[in-house]
């Protein structure tokens, strides 16, 4: 179980204030949706509640331990109850769509569940022919869904999926299709921090912040069944 509380974040980019003053509690098992226009510090904010960004100023709190206070090696291992998927994917060019999809296990051995899992995504989103592609061979659009599948694969061993734009590419049907995979998921337990302009994602939150000039100007509590 993965608790994060986020006190009082600034962050500054040149002479530019990206992150102003925000806090939020992230309880284990919440679908909350973070909206806002372009520039308004989304990405910024869920790279410093994940661990990949360390603020100017405030603290985060994981399981009650601050983050940007422990060693190296501990925030490694809280690091380890994080998945991510980027709005800009990063791939081995080179190489093949499974062996992309299978990065998160590169310090630990893929299991054959995990194998046929990507599989099993790879056919669920008719990609199951481009398998053994070159990654550099599918288009725009195709490349998202990988980026997609390869941030859920390990959500056997994660309890947070921090997902930056994740359906920006994609079409209405497919975009209604990975959604769903993160309510799934959330009512599996996991933790879902979505990044998103997509009018839809809000039918699937439960809590809802709205960002603008590194700020937080609203906020919504969705009621769940």
């Amino acid at each position: 179980m993965t608790e994060i509380r986020a006190i009082s974040l600034i962050k500054d980019f040149s002479t530019r204030r990206v992150i102003n003053n925000i806090s939020m509690d992230i309880n284990q098992g919440n679908f909350i949706l973070i909206k806002g226009p372009s520039g308004a510090g989304k990405t910024t904010l869920a790279m410093i509640i994940s661990g990949l960004i360390k603020p100017d100023g405030g603290s985060v709190h994981i399981n009650g331990r601050n983050y940007y206070n422990l060693s190296r090696f501990d925030r490694y291992k809280l690091r380890k109850s994080f998945s991510y998927i980027f709005q800009n994917n990063i791939f081995i060019n080179n190489s093949s769509v499974i062996d992309n999809i299978l990065i998160p296990f590169i310090n630990k051995k893929a299991s054959k569940n995990d194998f046929k899992k990507a599989l099993y995504y790879l056919d669920l989103f008719g990609l199951n022919n481009t398998a053994n592609k070159k990654i550099y061979k599918l288009s725009g659009g195709e490349q998202a869904i990988i980026g997609i599948i390869r941030g859920i694969i390990t959500e056997e061993y994660t309890d947070v999926i921090i997902a930056d734009e994740p359906t920006s590419q994609l079409n209405e049907e497919l975009e209604e299709k990975i959604l769903k995979i993160f309510k799934y998921l959330n009512s599996k337990g996991k933790t879902i921090l979505l990044i998103s302009h997509s009018k839809k994602a809000e039918l699937f939150a439960k809590e809802i912040y709205f960002m603008e000039n590194g700020k937080i100007t609203n906020y919504e509590k969705r009621i769940k069944e």
